[in-house]
């Protein structure tokens, strides 16, 4: 593992309850229970441990300033022809008829490869969490 990755418990299913690695089960929250808060954070001062923490609350986080305004321009102007040439959503019952998508974006932005697929945080995280299967 690099320098950069911590030890995360990955908990397992045993019907309504889970157990983490510790072995401690806790009672899993009802679908009407509240959803947890999505955490925000900015890149210059976040910590690997503190977003890992973070996403195995709430599934996922907003980070702030990974990438200039310039960078998501570049990114923008790089997957522009792909957006055009989405079609619009059929229902917009999930996203608005507007939403446009374009697929692997690492192959169509070089800039989007580089900055944040190649981010110390992204490469953090993603070492942190990953699980490796003998």
């Amino acid at each position: 593992m690099s320098p950069s990755a911590i030890e995360v418990e990955t908990p397992t299913m045993n019907g309504s309850k889970f157990a983490g690695s510790n072995g401690v089960e806790t009672e899993l929250k009802s679908s009407t229970s509240p959803l947890p808060e999505v955490k925000s954070f900015d890149a210059s001062t976040v910590t690997i441990d503190e977003l890992v923490t973070a996403i195995r609350v709430a599934g996922g986080v907003v980070i702030k300033n990974v990438i200039s305004v310039e960078e998501t321009k570049k990114i923008e102007n790089d997957i522009r022809p792909w957006l055009d040439k989405d079609k619009a959503w059929e229902s917009g019952e999930f996203f608005p008829k507007e939403t446009r998508r374009a697929f692997g974006l690492a192959s169509k932005s070089p800039t989007f490869a580089t900055k944040v697929i190649g981010n110390p945080l992204w490469l953090g995280v993603t070492d942190a969490v990953r699980i490796i299967k003998a």
